[in-house]
């Protein structure tokens, strides 16, 4: 009789949302993984009345590993996934009836924690957990794996996500294998040339980049905060939202994952956010004339939007010029530009 099938073994509750994304750099470089973690206070399943906490080895590689329906590069993706949490248990007091009809007080277990990935190849780790829980322990959590590892937090640039909007404006994808088949949701911040404290959300659009709101928000030198897309990678597409600040919410209703098994999901959701990720460390480096959209970017939006039935009132100049002393390598700030490097002061 044959066991049970890999698709079965692996589950997972909440939502795909990632709090904590991280650059990883092992402190010593001959140690695997396996070592590094094995190093850490380990969780003990305790036993009736005791507390625990550590970490624990996940199965989520070798489940996608052994699962023979899932996509060769899925299965080659985990070869380089490395899965373990963080787990705590405790116990409260609750008061209860016995069968008797009389009054007790019982210890009811509580367990609680987050699922951390770390992708060994471009060493990069990924936290997976209720927000609240996670910020509350953060420290406590980055304190522990420090001991092995030193962990750079990735925050999402606004620049970062107007080249996001630049390439799939000019219909080119972030990266050969990663693609943009739509933007259907930016938020921008509030500050502006204008000053009116106020940010624009534009959502539920087929195509952002022909929203007039959106299109004069960023004419407006408002900065792209959040991004919700429909992205591509290995056939898959992948509805995602990123945000400024480092956190990305896997979207599952109404798009392809929602007809996926758990495992399936859990391993397309991650290949794409460590390919992301992977991508906007390549983004951090390049130079500035590939880094920054062109002056030719913002006048074509105002095209677009004049298309769209819109024309901007007075000369588009703030903007273009913003992005031209970038694209020059200046630092530019609320109180002008400032040379980089040797020149800066």
């Amino acid at each position: 009789m044959s066991g049970p099938f890999p698709e079965d073994e692996f589950s997972y509750d909440g939502w795909l949302v990632f709090n904590g994304l991280f650059s990883v750099n092992a402190k010593d470089g001959d140690q695997s993984p396996e070592e590094l973690i094995d190093g850490l206070n380990q969780y003990v399943k305790p036993e009736p009345g005791e507390q625990a906490k550590g970490f624990a080895r996940g199965n989520l590689d070798q489940t996608l590993g052994t699962a023979g329906d899932v996509t060769w590069s899925l299965q080659r993706f985990s070869e380089r996934l490395y899965p373990f949490e963080y787990k705590r248990t405790r116990w409260e007091s609750q008061s209860g009836i016995d069968d008797d009809g009389n009054s007790q007080t019982i210890q009811q277990q509580k367990q609680d924690g987050i699922d951390i990935y770390w992708e060994t190849e471009e060493n990069l780790m990924i936290f997976r957990g209720r927000k609240a829980w996670l910020a509350q322990n953060r420290k406590r959590l980055r304190g522990g794996l420090s001991e092995k590892v030193e962990l750079e937090e990735l925050n999402f640039d606004y620049d970062f996500f107007l080249w996001v909007l630049f390439r799939t404006f000019n219909g080119k994808g972030l990266t050969s294998e990663l693609s943009i088949r739509e933007i259907s949701t930016v938020g921008t911040t509030s500050k502006s040339i204008d000053n009116t404290g106020q940010g624009v959300r534009v959502e539920d659009s087929k195509n952002v980049l022909r929203s007039v709101p959106a299109i004069i928000a960023l004419l407006d030198q408002k900065k792209p905060k959040e991004l919700e897309c429909k992205f591509v990678l290995d056939n898959q597409v992948v509805k995602a939202k990123i945000e400024y600040g480092g956190k990305v919410h896997v979207k599952v209703t109404d798009n392809e994952l929602e007809g996926l098994s758990d495992l399936r999901r859990m391993g397309a959701s991650l290949q794409f956010i460590f390919e992301l990720l992977h991508q906007y460390e390549v983004w951090c480096d390049l130079p500035p004339t590939q880094k920054y959209p062109p002056e030719d970017f913002f006048y074509d939006l105002a095209e677009r939007a004049k298309e769209e039935g819109y024309t901007l009132n007075g000369q588009l100049k703030k903007v273009p010029e913003e992005y031209r002393r970038k694209r020059e390598g200046q630092m530019v700030d609320d109180n002008g530009p400032q040379q980089t490097g040797q020149d800066a002061i």
